[in-house]
């Protein structure tokens, strides 16, 4: 047994189509939220290095309810190709793209199999059996020596998570927190280039603690920026859109900052009941009450000067 989404389509695209497009792409740039800025952005199209899961992999949506099937979707690298950038190497993107493959078609391969023995009548044990084997998100790959390029001196790293319902955020590494192979990817990139810039591309909060250690030239929330995202990013970049967007969350220097750190989902080992116990003092109240300082307030944001 086999399950496919199916849907009336066109071979061109409508005039509706594009002039949704158009709102999409400009809805995602007003969106992003330049956090750190020394000067490099605005910048001209130019050659440039681009690494992280998010680059050629961009999340453009949450997962389960928050995902949609449109036409296509424009990815990082291809949002900075079209507005004129150019990648003097690949290599790993390439190896990042194919390990992922392989990644999928083995998870697929062994969904199937089970799926299969499911009956028509228990379509929604089989629905409840997927959701608990969601398709893997791509595992960022390390940056090796040979994938480093000296025909620019610029690199940007996208860093990015996959969110959707029924799952909560983990301080892990690999979630919250940055994994390993990030850490050391951008230690590496902060060596050889002499501007790095570092791309959030993920639903929610960061810990951002590595900006203590590996300062960034530019560090950008790029969000989940939909079909037209890749798009976006760029038009941003390039000061084609000058940066608005504002967080919408307190960002902290710390979980442990937060008021419900302690006993937040798996840390208190309740995954269904969760208690909010600081009453009025939600978000920023929190921390202007108890004079804590964030790495990012509500509502921050950066622009370009006039």
């Amino acid at each position: 047994m086999k399950f496919q989404l199916l849907g009336a389509s066109s071979p061109e695209e409508s005039v509706r189509e594009r002039a949704h497009r158009a709102i999409a792409r400009e809805a995602a740039a007003e969106g992003i939220v330049l956090l750190e800025n020394n000067g490099v952005l605005p910048m001209q199209p130019q050659k440039i290095a681009l690494y992280g899961a998010g680059s050629r992999m961009t999340v453009k949506g949450g997962s389960g309810s928050g995902d949609v099937h449109e036409r296509y979707s424009v990815t990082i690298e291809e949002g900075l190709k079209n507005a004129g950038f150019a990648f003097p190497t690949t290599l790993w993107m390439d190896r990042f793209q194919e390990k992922y493959e392989a990644d999928i078609a083995a998870w697929r391969q062994g969904l199937e199999k089970q799926v299969q023995k499911y009956s028509p009548v228990q379509t929604m044990q089989m629905f409840i059996f997927i959701g608990e084997h969601p398709m893997p998100y791509p595992a960022c790959t390390p940056v090796l020596a040979d994938e480093l390029t000296d025909e620019t001196d610029t690199a940007i790293y996208v860093l990015s998570r996959q969110a959707g319902e029924g799952k909560d955020r983990r301080v892990e590494k690999g979630d919250y927190l940055l994994s390993n192979v990030e850490t050391e990817s951008l230690r590496l990139l902060r060596k050889h280039y002499k501007k790095l810039m570092l791309i959030l591309n993920c639903g929610g909060v960061m810990d951002l603690s590595i900006l203590d250690e590996i300062p960034m030239d530019a560090v950008l929330f790029f969000g989940q920026g939909g079909m037209e995202g890749g798009n976006a990013l760029a038009d941003i970049l390039t000061g084609k859109t000058c940066p608005s967007g504002c967080l919408t969350d307190t960002w902290a220097i710390r979980y442990d900052d937060y008021p419900s750190a302690d006993t937040f989902s798996h840390r208190n080992g309740d995954l269904e009941n969760e208690e909010y116990a600081e009453d009025i003092y939600v978000g920023y109240r929190w921390f202007d009450k108890q004079g804590v300082k964030p790495r990012y307030p509500f509502g921050y944001g950066l622009s370009y000067p006039d």
